[in-house]
């Protein structure tokens, strides 16, 4: 993640309350706790939570794991080092807007999660910021950050960097 995205989470995260520092994943969840429990709107609580995860994989990416459901499939260090979502999902030379573009024209895109097809998150600019596969359960498994880990998790439970407008693509049927 580039120092701009850490300095506009933070910016977005102070207007709402939640200070970085210290930085401990304990004290950040019972910061977030706090303000989802006091906010009654459902999209200001998904912002909240994905704002949650951002910061927690910055800080201690083991800390989420079986929060909301989320769980580690692969630790960093297993292989994936050096690769980003796309790199993991398609190998060494993925280009992730290259991706994109072969998948709008061939895939059959969806609003909900299908088994076996991918998920595709978009920033407010509709450029490509990350991607997963949808399993059997209608989660997704996907790789957050470079370096990160693999998790398992509910299609909507993303970092905020990520991006705020998800698509389905399942492949052609051959």
């Amino acid at each position: 993640m580039t120092s701009p995205d850490i300095e506009l989470i933070q910016k977005e995260l102070s207007a709402i309350g939640i200070s970085a520092e210290p930085f401990s994943a304990q004290k950040l969840k019972e910061q977030f706790t706090q303000l989802v429990r006091e906010t009654s709107n459902p999209e200001g609580k998904i912002k909240l939570i994905r704002g949650f995860l951002q910061l927690s994989i910055m800080i201690d990416p083991d800390s989420i794991e079986g929060f909301l459901g989320i769980r580690i499939v692969e630790k960093k260090g297993d292989g994936t080092n050096q690769q980003d979502c796309f790199t993991y999902l398609f190998g060494p030379d993925a280009d992730a807007q290259q991706i994109t573009d072969s998948m709008v024209s061939t895939h059959e895109i969806s609003q909900e999660p299908v088994p076996g097809s991918y998920v595709l998150y978009l920033n407010h600019d509709l450029n490509p910021k990350h991607i997963g596969n949808v399993t059997s359960k209608r989660t997704v498994i996907s790789k957050w950050g470079l370096n990160g880990h693999v998790y398992e998790h509910p299609p909507i439970l993303i970092p905020l960097s990520y991006g705020s407008h998800i698509a389905y693509f399942t492949p052609p049927k051959t």
